[in-house]
């Protein structure tokens, strides 16, 4: 008996010390016009010198596609040969998720192993009504918008099956999101599953600088440290106009108080990615500014007195600096709004339907009784419907088909009377010709908000820091198990 104690408890020891296996999956560098780099080459010669400083991670690379300054950081840190490089597409994304699945099913990974996705590309808004995390780019296409990006690209929903099996098996599993609108993937946290976002679902995230938190948190990867470390390391040190996030309990709690309160100041003015104008669009609209005063001043006031019950050193400096920033940005917010609305832009979202007849021997053919179009009033305003109609015309003039004579002639008709309603609008409305004016004046008026966005910014690092703290929030914490 004693002797078969011995034999089994010679096993047990045997099974508990065999050795943890890591592995990490870098992938991204999609949606990138052609040339020699990304913009995501500064970031991944920070993570790629984690990798090559961790031999005994398993590493999984689909990074890019074409760009050879990406390809020579992808080769000289981690070793890859040029005929194993493996650029970022829809193809590549199946294989390797499928590929550690199978692993997960077979036993090949085991409870206490770690996978990390880390993943810094172009990333989408997200589609609520069919999507639990959101879209990234991959490297088949040029994005053609920050928000919808277009082109081509995988959903990050295909990593769900992945989360699901993780927790069944005690797999500690980590996903690294840098792209932007990235707070969506925060959706594909659970017990097992920890979730690092580098900014909101309504934020860009920022690359191609030192000082951003993609930067910031590839640079601070080190073996030994937790992953919330990393993060909290990572958060308390960068420039840009993110909100990066994390799915432990502490992090869902303050992320629930700041984010979306915190949201428009997060915000600037850029020609080619927007957020601010149609925020302050949409409030100038629905008469919200009206009560936006009252609300930011309890939003602060809440902030200040749960920052007050922290014993912490920073803390009266930390509650100066919040206030005296997110009260300098909504100052000037205000302002923008009563501009905006002497200029007349409650009623630019206000929409006309524009309708003509087709004769009735081609409703058949073409499969309708009318040519429609709806139009705000800020498209009647700055449509140049005399293009529109010329370009029809010559159409008209060059078809020999019937039906496409009836439809293009239905398609001016509309087209004619959506110019007699902006003539009518402008009567009725006169104070709407100042907004050209406005809008002369919107970009250089809109750099202040950068300025103002970064003091924001700024403070919120070290609120969101104390808040973290002093949280008291319970449940697993899996970046906090996560150690590199």
């Amino acid at each position: 008996m004693h002797l078969v104690f011995l034999g089994s408890l010679l096993l047990v020891l045997s099974v508990t010390t065999q050795a943890q296996s890591n592995y990490i999956a870098i992938l991204g560098g999609g949606g990138e016009p052609k040339g020699e780099s990304t913009i995501f080459d500064g970031d991944l010669k920070q993570l790629t010198r984690f990798a090559k400083d961790s031999p005994n991670w398993k590493k999984t690379i689909s990074f890019n596609g074409g760009h050879t300054k990406t390809e020579q950081i992808l080769m000289e840190e981690t070793g890859t040969k040029p005929e194993e490089l493996k650029g970022f597409t829809k193809k590549s994304f199946e294989e390797i998720i499928s590929s550690y699945e199978k692993k997960i099913i077979s036993g090949e990974m085991k409870s206490g192993d770690q996978l990390l996705i880390h993943i810094n590309t172009h990333g989408a808004t997200r589609s609520p009504e069919n999507e639990k995390s959101h879209n990234v780019s991959t490297a088949e296409g040029t994005l053609q918008n920050y928000d919808t990006l277009g082109g081509h690209t995988v959903s990050l929903d295909r990593l769900k099956k992945l989360t699901d099996l993780a927790a069944q098996k005690g797999i500690k599993l980590a996903i690294i999101d840098l792209s932007c609108h990235s707070g969506n993937t925060q959706n594909l946290a659970n017990k097992n599953t920890c979730v690092i976002s580098g900014t909101g679902p309504n934020h860009y995230g920022y690359n191609g600088s030192s000082q951003t938190f993609a930067a910031q948190f590839n640079s601070k990867l080190k073996k030994g440290k937790s992953l919330e470390d990393v993060y909290l390391d990572a958060r308390s040190d960068f420039t840009d106009l993110s909100f990066p996030m994390i799915s432990t309990p502490h992090g869902m709690d303050v992320q629930k108080l700041l984010y979306d309160e915190v949201t428009p100041y997060l915000y600037s003015y850029d020609p080619k990615h927007d957020k601010l104008t149609p925020w302050l669009e949409k409030t100038v609209a629905g008469e919200q500014y009206c009560h936006i005063d009252e609300n930011h001043q309890k939003f602060v006031n809440q902030v200040e007195s749960l920052l007050k019950i922290s014993t912490m050193a920073e803390v009266s400096k930390a509650i100066e600096g919040f206030k005296k920033a997110t009260n300098d940005y909504e100052s000037y917010l205000r302002q923008l709004q009563k501009d905006m609305e002497k200029a007349g832009f409650p009623i630019l979202n206000n929409k006309s339907k524009f309708c003509a007849d087709i004769p009735k021997e081609y409703i058949k053919r073409l499969g309708k009784s009318q040519e429609c179009m709806t139009y705000s009033n800020k498209e009647l305003l700055t449509i140049n419907f005399d293009n529109i109609v010329a370009s029809f015309s010559e159409s008209l003039k060059e078809t020999k088909l019937p039906y496409e004579k009836a439809q293009y002639k239905a398609i001016l008709l509309f087209l004619e009377k959506a110019k007699i309603a902006k003539s009518d609008l402008l009567k009725a409305h006169p104070n709407l010709a100042n907004i050209e004016k406005f809008w002369q004046d919107y970009p250089e008026r809109q750099n202040k908000t950068l300025l103002f966005g970064y003091a924001v910014s700024r403070s919120l690092q070290k609120v969101y820091s104390i808040l973290y703290k002093k949280s008291a929030a319970l449940g697993p914490n899996p970046c906090r198990d996560f150690v590199l």
